[in-house]
C-alpha cells in the first residue's frame, strides 16, 4: 500500500515535518534503485500472467488490502525501526535518513519520529496477494 500518504512515514504521523519526510522518502527511492524492482515492480495481473506463462492451467488470485490502526514496529523501539528495511535488498530507514538530511534536520526528524513511535497512533497499511494454481488437467 505504498506510497503512503504524505503525512505518514512507516505508518507514523509526520505531518509537522512532512518536508523532511519527503526528503527521506526521495533518498530511499534513490538508494533503493533498480536492485529491488524485481521484488516490488509488479501487480496482481503480472502474477497471473507469470503463472499462466509457467504452464498452470487453473489460476486463482485473491487480493487482500488492509488499512487499520497499528504498526508492525509498534511494540519495539525507534532504534529497531531505524534499522528496518522493507526487504533484504532495500536500504534501512537509518541509511535513508543519513543520506537525505543534514545533521540538524536529522535531529529534528528523529526527535519527532521517536515521539511518534512512543506515543503516536500509527496506521498499518498492507496488501497481500494469494495465488493458487494447478498445472494438471
Amino acid at each position: 500500500m505504498f506510497p503512503e500518504p504524505r503525512h505518514r512515514f512507516w505508518g507514523y504521523d509526520v505531518g509537522p515535518i512532512a518536508e523532511l519526510a519527503d526528503k527521506v522518502k526521495a533518498a530511499f527511492a534513490e538508494l533503493e534503485g533498480s536492485a529491488t524492482s524485481s521484488m516490488m515492480d509488479f501487480d496482481d495481473r503480472d502474477l497471473v500472467d507469470l503463472a499462466e506463462t509457467a504452464g498452470f492451467r487453473q489460476v486463482h488470485l485473491t487480493c487482500h488490502t488492509d488499512v487499520e490502526p497499528g504498526s508492525i514496529t509498534r511494540a519495539v523501539s525507534v532504534e529497531v525501526l531505524l534499522d528496518s528495511a522493507p526487504n533484504p535488498l532495500a536500504p534501512t530507514v537509518r541509511e535513508s535518513i543519513a543520506d537525505a538530511l543534514s545533521s540538524p534536520e536529522r535531529e529534528r526528524f528523529l526527535a519527532h519520529l521517536a515521539r511518534e513511535v512512543l506515543h503516536g497512533e500509527p496506521v498499518r497499511r498492507s496488501a497481500v496477494a494469494y495465488l493458487t494454481a494447478v498445472k494438471g488437467h
